[in-house]
């Protein structure tokens, strides 16, 4: 686990803006202050295949609260009006006993960077509405985790305290999506090609963590993670 700038750094750097925007300093995104924050809301994002939903389940055994936000996304294909603007977009190919499938709606837009940005433009609206429900809902909670690989496509990270970017190497993250996703080589290389280089998250991250080895090893990140976020949380509250 790298932790790209201390924390004591960075709360003396919060607490000092006073609810400015922070326009001269690389965590310009998340501007709020700590002390006006309840809760602890934190970001967790990476592509396809490198392990951000097992990260997310060991957040959870630790008892962070897991907003699934690519759950929601789910459930917002089933209403409606979002049925009606993705068939009329994608075709009645998308369906399956006139429900979207997931699955025939995924290869048209990760093959395709230009259908995803319509995919996203129709869903994201909506999905907005829903997290901010979410968040309010578990107001009470002290750390939020917000999970979802499109937190920075989609400049959600302007909601967070922090952002813990998962990635892993482009081999190990080809060879997952063939084995787990019963993808074929090429199919799995247009997923990944569609999705934002894991650089470029890397850069905007807090924190970053590198799963190549084994799920124990990625569990020992998450533990070291884990204690970092309750000694923010606990500064929070003071």
């Amino acid at each position: 686990m790298l932790l790209l700038t201390t924390w004591k750094e960075k709360l003396k750097m919060r607490l000092k803006e006073n609810n400015k925007p922070l326009s001269s300093s690389p965590y310009a995104l998340r501007h709020t202050p700590y002390a006006l924050r309840s809760p602890f809301l934190i970001g967790l994002t990476g592509n396809i295949a490198v392990g951000k939903s097992t990260v997310a389940e060991f957040l959870r055994q630790k008892t962070a609260t897991i907003i699934d936000v690519d759950k929601l996304g789910h459930k917002i294909l089933y209403k409606s009006e979002i049925k009606e603007k993705l068939i009329t977009t994608f075709g009645k190919d998308i369906l399956i006993e006139n429900e979207i499938a997931r699955n025939k709606l995924a290869n048209i837009v990760f093959s395709n960077k230009q259908n995803l940005a319509i995919l996203n433009k129709i869903v994201h609206p909506h999905l907005l509405k829903l997290i901010d429900y979410e968040i309010k809902r578990h107001s009470n909670e002290k750390i939020i985790v917000m999970d979802s690989a499109l937190i920075i496509e989609w400049n959600l990270q302007t909601k967070l305290d922090y952002l813990i970017v998962v990635t892993c190497s482009p081999e190990k993250q080809l060879q997952r999506l063939v084995k787990y996703k019963s993808l074929s080589v090429q199919e799995a290389k247009h997923r990944i090609s569609a999705q934002m280089n894991q650089q470029k998250k890397i850069n905007l991250a807090d924190f970053v963590i590198t799963n190549n080895d084994s799920k124990h090893a990625l569990q020992k990140q998450v533990d070291k993670l884990y204690i970092k976020l309750i000694e923010f949380c606990h500064l929070n509250k003071e």
